[in-house]
């Protein structure tokens, strides 16, 4: 009659189990690590399709830039700009 094993493994048994436990999150990231460096190191692929620049804002109108100069003034005497947003902000728009 073949030896038959019930209830808790044995040693062997509790030594594999923990092996691949204790080994599977290091094994997982080592390897994630691995595809994010090749991924880095490759040259893009020729027929890969590159994401496109995003488009510059359109040129702001006469009164529409006028509009958001004041709004900024307003922002600035409301105390929420300091000097220093208010000049950064107006010199964006004015760029």
């Amino acid at each position: 009659m073949p030896f038959a094993r019930s209830g808790r493994p044995g040693l062997l048994g509790t030594v594999s189990r923990t092996a691949v436990i204790s080994g599977t999150p290091k094994v997982s990231a080592s390897a994630a690590i691995r595809r994010a460096t090749r991924r880095e190191q490759e040259p893009a692929a020729p027929g890969a399709r590159t994401p496109p620049a995003p488009a510059p804002p359109p040129p702001a109108g006469g009164a529409e830039l006028a509009d958001q100069l004041s709004r900024l003034a307003d922002l600035r005497s409301a105390g929420l700009l300091t000097e220093d947003e208010f000049a950064a902000a107006k010199a964006r728009l004015l760029m």
